[in-house]
C-alpha cells in the first residue's frame, strides 16, 4: 500500500482527535476541525490562548487520528504555532466564525501545523470489505497478513 492510500483515508474526514502533551508529559486529546492539508501538514485553527497552543509550545509531539465505521488513520507529527494572516486566511472556512466569531482577522486566531512523519491506515470500504474480510479468514488459517492496511513514512 502507498502513502497516497493513506492521505485518502485521512482526506476523507473534515474533523479528527489532536493529541497534545501538557508539560508534565500528560497527553491531552481533543475533537478538531481538520482546516486543510498540504503535503504531509494538516492545518487547524485555534485560539492563541488555549490549552493546546500551550501544549505544542511546550511539546511539539501531536498525534492525529481519524476514525469511521470502515476506516480509520492514525499519524504522528510535529506541531507548530503559525501566526500568518495570509495562512489563516486561506484556512479560513464559514464553520469556523461559530468558533471564532471576529473572524479570521482577529489577532487571537492562529493557525497550528502538524507536519506528519509516520502514518498508518486500515481501510475495508466499498469493495474493499469482501477483500478485507476473505483476508482475514485466510490470515486465520495461513498466519498470513491480509487486507488493506499500510503504514508509512510521511
Amino acid at each position: 500500500m502507498s502513502r497516497d492510500d493513506f492521505y485518502e483515508v485521512l482526506d476523507a474526514f473534515d474533523t479528527c482527535m489532536l493529541l497534545t502533551f501538557n508539560a508534565d508529559g500528560t497527553p491531552h486529546a481533543r475533537p478538531m476541525a481538520m482546516a486543510g492539508r498540504d503535503g504531509s501538514a494538516v492545518w487547524f485553527i485555534s485560539d492563541r490562548d488555549s490549552g493546546m497552543v500551550d501544549e505544542v509550545t511546550a511539546d511539539a509531539t501531536a498525534v492525529v487520528t481519524v476514525q469511521g465505521s470502515r476506516r480509520w488513520a492514525a499519524a504522528t507529527g510535529r506541531a507548530t504555532v503559525v501566526d500568518d494572516r495570509a495562512r489563516i486566511d486561506e484556512l479560513w472556512s464559514t464553520p469556523l466564525q461559530a468558533w471564532f466569531p471576529d473572524g479570521p482577522e482577529d489577532s487571537d486566531v492562529v493557525a497550528i501545523e502538524v507536519e506528519l512523519v509516520d502514518g498508518e491506515y486500515w481501510d475495508v470500504s466499498g469493495g474493499r470489505l469482501a477483500h478485507y474480510a476473505g483476508g482475514t479468514a485466510g490470515s486465520v488459517v495461513t498466519g498470513d497478513e491480509e487486507g488493506d492496511h499500510g503504514r508509512h513514512r510521511l
